[in-house]
């Protein structure tokens, strides 16, 4: 059970706006542990991040903004309103467009499908019934209850209170620095949709290879649980070097051999024997670029 509640918290996480408290709190569980881990002289990150004493007070104050108590221009009703609104902007800007990227959707993430129009309806993505008896047994009744008669206003009404009092904002989608500074201020993007999430999540890994299963949160829960099934047994072969800076100054310090100069050895990761050229660079929060969840996920 504990195992398939950190599955489906890390699929808030990456697809959903607010989640239920008890995710929440497993959430700021483990940013604690990664600030401990940050904070502690010599350590490494799950033995594979190398992340430079000068660059974690950058990530530090990142994952210290996560854990201050939400203010209300990103609580759960705020970032559930503004959804609304951002979705329906975006359907009547992309009204007769279509996608040129062919990606197959996996069983029940169609945009017209019953998880994609329960989301449309409340703007959340419920966790599984077990869970929900669990943790939120008022959540349940209130919910059967609007199930059974969706034209009741007043069933509906009690669903929505529960939730904008109750659940909470997926901190990780806020970027304190970046709303601070843009033009329109404490506005976060937050037009995408869980179904939408998944399916760009197996535009990369074929869902066959996870496994047969249906609905949005099962995929979402497949595919993480696939993705620890595998970084569990390459552990020992990867190395992740978080870099701070900008992307031209430490391509050219890579080049001449200098932006490691002063590095230290965490753990058993030694700098001095990490490479000089890459397969591939990725890079999130590009200038211009408005990043979306999926880019900038908190250190787990």
């Amino acid at each position: 059970m504990k195992k398939r509640e950190t599955l489906v918290t890390l699929s808030y996480i990456f697809g959903a706006q607010v989640m239920p408290k008890w995710a929440f709190d497993r959430l700021q569980k483990g940013l604690s542990a990664v600030l401990a881990d940050l904070k502690t002289d010599g350590a490494n990150m799950m033995g594979i991040f190398y992340i430079p004493h000068d660059v974690r007070a950058s990530v530090c104050r990142h994952i210290q903004a996560w854990k201050k108590i939400p203010e209300p221009w990103y609580s759960a009703r705020t970032l559930r309103e503004r959804t609304r609104q951002q979705l329906l902007e975006r359907q009547m800007t992309e009204a007769g467009l279509t996608d040129d990227i062919d990606i197959k959707t996996p069983p029940g993430c169609e945009d017209n499908g019953p998880d994609a129009l329960g989301y449309k309806d409340l703007t959340v993505m419920l966790p599984h019934t077990d869970l929900l008896e669990k943790h939120e047994p008022r959540l349940s009744k209130l919910f059967t209850a609007y199930a059974r008669k969706m034209s009741s206003t007043a069933a509906r009404q009690k669903v929505e209170e529960y939730l904008d009092s109750t659940w909470q904002p997926n901190v990780t989608l806020i970027d304190m620095d970046y709303e601070n500074k843009r033009e329109v201020k404490c506005s976060p993007l937050v037009d995408f949709r869980p179904h939408e999430v998944v399916r760009s999540l197996f535009g990369n890994i074929p869902a066959a290879y996870v496994g047969n299963t249906h609905g949005v949160l099962n995929h979402f829960t497949s595919f993480f649980d696939f993705i620890a099934f595998w970084m569990s047994r390459l552990q020992a072969r990867i190395v992740i070097e978080v870099i701070l800076g900008e992307m031209v100054d430490v391509c050219e310090r890579l080049r001449h051999g200098i932006l490691r100069q002063h590095q230290e050895k965490l753990g058993k990761l030694e700098p001095s024997t990490f490479p000089k050229a890459y397969d591939g660079i990725h890079m999130s929060n590009i200038p211009f670029v408005t990043p979306k969840p999926i880019q900038t996920p908190p250190l787990m």
